[in-house]
C-alpha cells in the first residue's frame, strides 16, 4: 500500500521546507491541502501558515497559503522558507 496524502505532505515539508496548494495538486494530486495540514497538526506537528500574494492570468491579485514545518517549537516560523531559499529546489520547479 502506498503513502497516504498526509504522509506525502509531511515528506514534502521535510524534504523541501514548505508547500502551497498548487504544488500539492501538481506533485501529488492533493486537492484539499488545508485538510491534510489539519491532520498533521492533529498529529502534533507544528505547521506555520504564511499568506502569499500573486497575480492570476488576468492580472488580478490573488492570495494563497504557504505551509512550513517547524522542526521544533523553538525554531523560528520562517526557518522552513530559509532552508528552501538556501539552495533547495522543488521538483515541480525543475520541469
Amino acid at each position: 500500500m502506498g503513502m497516504t496524502q498526509t504522509d506525502q505532505v509531511l515528506r514534502h515539508l521535510q524534504d523541501y521546507g514548505s508547500i502551497t496548494p498548487v504544488e500539492a495538486m501538481a506533485e501529488y494530486g492533493i486537492m484539499r491541502l488545508g485538510a491534510r495540514i489539519w491532520d498533521l497538526k492533529r498529529q502534533g506537528h507544528v505547521i506555520f501558515t504564511e499568506r502569499e500574494t500573486g497575480v492570476n492570468r488576468y492580472g488580478e491579485k490573488t492570495a494563497y497559503a504557504r505551509y512550513s514545518l517547524r522542526r521544533s517549537r523553538s525554531e523560528p516560523a520562517s526557518a522552513g522558507a530559509r532552508r528552501q531559499d538556501a539552495g533547495e529546489t522543488r521538483a515541480c520547479q525543475r520541469q
